[in-house]
């Protein structure tokens, strides 16, 4: 199972409110989990630009650094790290690397107000990393993970979630909503029985209580999702990226955007799918 004690939580900042909506999302997670922070501020070409036009220089960005760390560290008794380097916004999933990261938090405006702060790179960020990735929009309050919405669909691999899903449930003592796409074909349905089963079996072996439920229909899971996101109000949605979006039974829309950029601003846990057997972030005995 992931552990997220002594781990790091990356956040890229450029001090804008939007970052700031980040880190406190990191630091609830971090004061329940025991793990700890790293401010990540990347220079490029444009903010290098913007501080020599102000008769600044890297001082002035580290002082602010150093003053939100110490804050941090006041106020909520967390351990919080920082690091400034030159580089482009594409180049923050290798920081997740470096630091062995098991989650990186980006917030957000919406899909614009991402695309604004990240670059045209925003999708690219959260697909590159080996890591988990938190989509928090900007005006979303950081609370506890007490209810987590988890699909389950012919179109991506479930299973590959469950692991840092059973390691935030333990930490807010969560409660699982297992949401399954019905499916059209006998062999389809067979399948997801069986996922849904083995993933079920995982949560109660570690005590999560869970609910099951199935979509009305097996069209355009991503609405039906968003759907039931409205319903039952959760406090976080999890998705593996990277879906087959030609799946006869799927929306022809980004999966990946839609699921980030919800109209209802649920906070979003992503993902990336990793090959069977090459990474252990997938529990033993599924596959």
């Amino acid at each position: 199972m992931v552990n997220l004690t002594d781990q790091y939580i990356l956040i890229p900042t450029d001090f804008s409110e939007v970052c700031e909506n980040a880190i406190n999302h990191a630091i609830k997670i971090a004061t329940s989990s025991q793990s700890k922070l790293l401010l990540l501020h990347l220079l490029d070409k444009t903010s290098k630009s913007k501080l020599k036009k102000e008769h600044l220089d890297i001082e002035y960005i580290e002082n602010k650094l150093v003053e939100k760390c110490n804050n941090i560290k006041e106020k909520h008794s967390i351990r919080v790290e920082y690091e400034i380097a030159e580089g482009k916004t594409s180049d923050i999933p290798q920081y997740v690397y470096k630091y062995n990261a098991v989650l990186m938090v980006l917030g957000t405006h919406g899909k614009k107000g991402l695309q604004y702060l990240w670059g045209s790179h925003a999708l690219k960020i959260v697909l590159n990393s080996i890591a988990p990735t938190l989509i928090v929009q900007d005006d979303s309050m950081p609370k506890e993970f007490k209810r987590i919405l988890f699909p389950v669909s012919n179109f991506t691999e479930p299973r590959q979630k469950v692991n840092i899903t059973i390691a935030l449930s333990n930490i807010f003592k969560s409660t699982i909503y297992i949401f399954k796409q019905e499916q059209k074909y006998i062999d389809t349905e067979h399948k997801i029985k069986i996922i849904t089963d083995q993933i079920e079996n995982e949560f109660h072996r570690f005590k999560i209580p869970i609910h099951t439920f199935q979509s009305y229909s097996n069209k355009n899971f991503d609405s039906e999702i968003l759907k039931f996101t409205d319903e039952i109000d959760p406090d976080l949605l999890v998705i593996v990226t990277n879906s087959d979006i030609y799946s006869p039974s799927f929306n022809h829309t980004a999966w990946d955007e839609k699921m980030m950029f919800n109209s209802t601003k649920t906070p979003v846990l992503m993902v990336n799918p990793v090959i069977t057997g090459s990474i252990d972030y997938i529990y033993n005995g599924l596959f």
